[in-house]
């Protein structure tokens, strides 16, 4: 194995491993962002002010309806959960109204509605 210090050894400082560590990964992910952008306008080319105008039109109408339909959805959940109260309510009350007509038979039944 080569040291330093022998003769055909092998002088590296630090901070070139360290620049080339985090160089290399760096300019190969702007590399590829670059190459992206180039190829994006490539196929799509430039945009007019008309163009562009109706893109937003057509992205405002997609959340429109996305916001609709999701505020439908949650409506709905609304509902659902009202209804469970009220079910909830009504058999509650048929509990408390079957305990009243009937007296406990057990001293244990007596504690558990105290």
């Amino acid at each position: 194995m080569l040291k330093p210090d022998q003769p055909g050894g092998v002088h590296v400082n630090a901070v070139y491993l360290i620049l080339l560590g985090l160089g290399v990964p760096i300019l190969t992910f702007s590399g590829l962002w670059f190459w992206r952008l180039r190829y994006q306008r490539q196929v799509g080319g430039p945009l007019t002010e008309t163009e562009i105008a109706a893109r937003i039109v057509a992205r405002q109408e997609e959340l429109r309806q996305e916001r609709a339909a999701r505020d439908e959805h949650l409506a709905g959940l609304i509902a659902h959960l009202l209804q469970s109260a009220v079910d909830a309510r009504s058999l509650q009350d048929a509990v408390d109204a079957s305990r009243k007509s009937q007296p406990a038979q057990h001293p244990a039944e007596r504690a558990i509605r105290l």
